[in-house]
């Protein structure tokens, strides 16, 4: 009986062993992310509903959007969120991404000191608010990280620097009026906020941010300011997934689009982007 016994247990033993090993063998889902996923709280609630509803784990992958693209070239992640669309096409041109569908969009925003020295407040365009921004000798802080928000403040203002190498560990000074951080947006609002200098930020990073001190928002426009993100699938013909995680990235895709219908508002035209907001405790919205 005690023979018996003991043989049960080591065969026990050796099956727990067997199932966590191959537990163990495939590690959680690569989803890749841009900064302000993260600093805007969204990348937090996309991860635990998900693992809630699906039982799949998920290890964020955090980075600006070009170093992302970086990364999904290499084959670092398994699927991706991004905010810069001609970086975004260019990867599916090169076959490096193989579907590139729309989810969810909010805006970008200037935000400054309220003495607001260089009149941003009163532009009557986007283009006549970076221009009052270029004209005056007022502090701007520039990411300069190659990321989303970095192409849309190189749009505006084309002779913001591009980096050529790793961002910096410190904030490097470009100019008199230009502050580069190489950090991300977090980061750079809090650089920002601590010298009373203007920037461009998410207004879902914006509202998470409560460091605001003196600086207002004093310029937005949905229209041209438009911040958009898009879901990458890795192409199978530039790194080839195990079926496990060729399932996975499947189920994230299609768990992803049902809950922005589920969670996610259309956004009025009229509203401020505070105002919006308001209506839903995550500030991105579908069209």
């Amino acid at each position: 009986m005690l023979n018996r016994l003991l043989s049960f247990l080591v065969s026990l033993t050796a099956l727990i062993s067997t199932f966590l090993l191959a537990s163990c063998s495939e590690q959680p889902l690569r989803l890749g992310v841009t900064t302000t996923l993260e600093d805007s709280g969204l990348l937090d609630r996309l991860t635990t509903d998900f693992a809630n509803e699906h039982g799949i784990a998920i290890t964020p992958i955090v980075a600006g959007s070009g170093q992302l693209f970086t990364l999904i070239a290499r084959g670092d992640v398994d699927i991706a969120i991004s905010h810069e669309p001609e970086g975004e096409k260019r990867l599916v041109e090169q076959d490096i991404v193989s579907s590139r569908q729309a989810l969810f969009h909010n805006d970008f925003v200037i935000v400054g000191s309220k003495e607001d020295p260089a009149n941003v407040s009163e532009a009557t365009s986007t283009r006549d608010a970076f221009m009052r921004l270029i004209n005056s000798d007022s502090l701007y802080i520039s990411r300069n990280d190659n990321s989303g928000t970095h192409r849309m403040e190189q749009y505006w203002w084309p002779s913001l620097p591009t980096p050529q190498l790793l961002p910096s560990s410190a904030p490097q000074p470009a100019s008199i009026k230009l502050l580069l951080t190489g950090t991300g947006m977090g980061e750079t609002l809090t650089v920002a906020a601590n010298k009373d200098a203007y920037t461009l930020v998410d207004i879902g990073t914006w509202l998470a941010f409560n460091n605001k001190q003196q600086l207002r928002v004093l310029w937005r426009d949905s229209q041209t300011l438009r911040n958009a993100y898009h879901l990458l699938t890795i192409s199978p013909n530039h790194i080839t997934p195990t079926d496990q995680k060729q399932k996975e990235s499947r189920i994230f895709s299609q768990w992803i689009h049902q809950w922005t219908a589920k969670n996610l508002q259309k956004k009025s035209s009229t509203d401020t982007p505070e105002e919006r907001a308001q209506l839903n405790d995550i500030p991105f919205f579908i069209d």
